[in-house]
Formats: C-alpha cells, structure tokens, sequence
C-alpha cells in the first residue's frame, strides 16, 4: 500500500547559508591558493616540502609498479623525494595546471612536465592527475595518477644499440 505521507526533510534555516558558504568559499581559496604554489616551488625542494603539514603525504601508487617508493610522509622524506626527482630529472616543472574540481577542503588538477632525462638523453613526458587535501594552510595528502609506461620509456636504461 503506498502512502502519501511526505518525507520530512530538515534544511538549514535560510539565515544560516551565507555564513557556511562564506567560510567554505574562504577554505576553497586557501586549498586552491596552497595547489597554485607547488609549481613555483617544485623546483626547490625545501620549499616544496614546507607546503605539507608535518605528517603531510606525497603518494604517486602507480610508481609501486615500477618498483619504485610510491608513498612518503613528513617534511625530510618529501623533501628527500623531491630532491631525487630533481636529481634526475633536473628541468622538472609543472607546466599546463588546470584546476578541474575546487571544494572547501580538496583541489583536483591535471598538469604535466616535459623534461630532458639527463642520463638518458630522453624527453619525459607525463600527464599527472592529482588529490589534494589542505587542512590549516597546509598539504595534508598529495595523491598523484601518473601514466607508468612514459616513465619507464623515459627512464629506462640506454643499451649500446640506442647510444649516439
């Protein structure tokens, strides 16, 4: 037997709506704004780390297939992360950000890097896909998506038959 009964919905009172969206566009800002420094500050890896809360979290979970650490945490392990990045790929820059979901708490992006692989002599080209999560000013968790197969092309070593 169906009932006609109406499904009792509570909904904040109107009043109550412009301050929550007021707070949640300013945390909006603050995530976005913290997302807009990695870039710029990618290159230098102590400035790059200083981005991330104390027990902040850098996880590319793809690189595991590569045999290769995919999750650090805390400010010397991303920074010693990053710093091993740029030790072999020294030209790395995030290049082509585009800001695709925006919340009070998160920012989801696509960017990518195109770089010379110096003990390769290969371009590395990839495409990343990244979470971010800001609590207080600070990077909680940096997740990334990353296209393996362009890492391992680029990175991979050259044997005598592709040498110059």
């Amino acid at each position: 037997m169906k009932s006609n009964k109406s499904l009792n919905v509570i909904r904040p009172a109107p009043t109550a709506c412009p301050s929550l969206i007021r707070f949640g566009e300013n945390r909006h800002e603050k995530c976005r704004g913290i997302a807009s420094k990695l870039p710029d500050a990618i290159q230098t890896p102590h400035l790059a780390a200083a981005l991330f809360a104390e027990d902040g979290v850098l996880e590319l979970p793809y690189l595991e297939s590569l045999g290769i650490p995919h999750r650090v945490q805390g400010l010397a392990a991303i920074e010693g992360f990053i710093g091993s990045l740029l030790g072999k790929v020294p030209d790395f820059k995030f290049r082509n950000v585009r800001f695709l979901i925006d919340t009070p708490d998160q920012t989801f992006a696509e960017y990518s890097v195109e770089a010379l692989v110096p003990s390769t002599g290969r371009i590395y080209r990839q495409m990343y896909a990244g979470r971010l999560v800001a609590k207080d000013g600070k990077i909680q968790l940096l997740r990334e998506s990353m296209d393996t197969v362009a890492a391992a092309k680029a990175f991979a070593p050259v044997g005598p038959e592709q040498r110059h």
